[in-house]
């Protein structure tokens, strides 16, 4: 979805035609307006809660501030009150994704602990960032992570991403 130059003043609402519980928003913009707000509803005549959203790891991506603490949600409404400007006056605001999250990132900024560290500190492999790992030292054959997610917790999958190849895991 695109809007046309420096268009101000507009709003798009996505009905999921269902009440969810949900714990995270995501939009990703390909050209991000100045000024948005993100608020969502369960019906299309209020209360519409407000949310306070940050710019993520990706260019145009933004989401939520406070991640994880569930709502319900069956109405997503984006406000657009000053649009994307840029200098040939050609292109507007855009929107390649919208994301609504029902499930957590368990192990985010959690405790992580490691009996071989080199540089790279334990903590950096949950601290939600895609620029930061974690690295056993050098020449080590046995190293070990561990991730306390300070409860227990039903995982239905889990997702890990190895940087280099490792001999079993």
């Amino acid at each position: 979805w695109m809007s046309p130059h420096a268009t101000d003043f507009m709003e798009i609402l996505l009905d999921l035609f269902a009440v969810y519980r949900a714990v995270d928003l995501e939009v990703y913009f390909g050209f991000r307006p100045q000024v948005i707000e993100i608020e969502f509803s369960t019906s299309m005549a209020g209360p519409w809660s407000t949310t306070s959203v940050t710019s993520r790891d990706l260019a145009g991506l933004v989401g939520l501030k406070d991640v994880g603490v569930s709502f319900a949600i069956r109405f997503l409404r984006i406000r657009i009150t000053k649009g994307f400007r840029d200098d040939e006056k050609l292109l507007g605001a855009s929107i390649r994704d919208v994301a609504v999250y029902l499930f957590r990132n368990w192990a985010r900024d959690v405790n992580a602990t490691s009996d071989s560290t080199w540089d790279y500190k334990s903590a950096w492999v949950v601290d939600s960032s895609n620029e930061t790992k974690w690295v056993s030292r050098y020449d080590t054959t046995v190293a070990e992570l561990t991730v306390d997610l300070e409860r227990a917790v039903n995982v239905a999958g889990m997702n890990i991403g190895f940087l280099w190849g490792c001999g079993f895991y």
